[in-house]
């Protein structure tokens, strides 16, 4: 389609093309991974419309599609402030980067979507989808933590190709410490933000179970890509191994000697 439109592949050239590392990733969303695993190659927002359409409750697919819409408004808003910061020249505070970046990752987004698709829509009601437009506290852990675990995990390479700066080189410029320190603090706020989902998996609300597991296996799922380095840009290592196990090998199985 790029080449038809006259967009040449260097032009391109930011597109990341790690397939088998994004066909891991989706997989830790539990019964959502057919619906997302097609999500992260369309992200189609009207298709989905028109399933909820055949419920006849036509208020509540106008209040469906809002809620589409006001997610990917929320997602561009936090695209364009990291691109003014990037232009400006401009790091941000800790503080500053974290009240934008649990968005820029797209976790709220990840999450909205993935439920809307899930089960035909058992669970869908208004007070469900108004904690996505208003941010419950269960998503925003499970998004810091997985902007968290993202940056920890890619920051120096990511800064190394001219990258916007990340939560580590935040803290360093705000706090002038070096990037060990920096590292250490980032490590620090993981594992508070894992104490805090937790709490919050452990409350009573008018939340979804499924909406809590969701966030639960989100965070888990970025722990584990970027806890030994950029588990989706280098397919090397601790990735490699866990990708090939999980698509290419069998579960080895046990047979008694005859």
């Amino acid at each position: 389609m790029h080449q038809r439109r006259g967009v040449g592949r260097h032009a391109l050239c930011h597109v990341r093309r790690e397939l088998r590392e994004e066909f891991g990733l989706p997989l830790g969303f539990n019964e959502a991974r057919p619906p997302l695993s097609y999500l992260g190659c369309t992200f189609e927002i009207g298709c989905a419309a028109d399933v909820y359409a055949r419920c006849l409750n036509l208020e509540l697919v106008s209040f469906y599609c809002a809620s589409c819409a006001n997610g990917w408004v929320n997602l561009c808003k936090s695209y364009l402030v990291e691109a003014r910061w990037f232009y400006g020249g401009y790091t941000p505070t800790l503080q500053e980067y974290l009240d934008n970046a649990w968005t820029s990752v797209g976790g709220p987004g990840a999450l909205l979507h993935t439920y809307l698709l899930q089960g035909l829509g058992s669970h869908l009601t208004k007070t469900s989808l108004e904690s996505f437009k208003h941010g419950s506290e269960i998503v925003y852990w499970s998004s810091l933590m997985t902007r968290l675990s993202d940056d920890l995990g890619t920051s120096k390479a990511e800064s190394e190709r001219g990258d916007v700066a990340k939560a580590v080189e935040c803290y360093m410029e705000e706090k002038g410490t070096s990037e060990e320190e920096a590292q250490h603090y980032i490590n620090d706020l993981i594992c508070y933000s894992w104490k805090k989902m937790n709490e919050e998996s452990a409350k009573t609300s008018r939340i979804p179970k499924s909406v809590v597991k969701m966030s639960l296996n989100m965070a888990r799922t970025a722990h584990s890509i970027f806890q030994h380095g950029d588990g989706i840009g280098t397919s090397i290592g601790v990735t490699k191994d866990r990708l090939i196990s999980l698509i290419a090998n069998p579960i080895p199985i046990y047979h008694e000697p005859k």
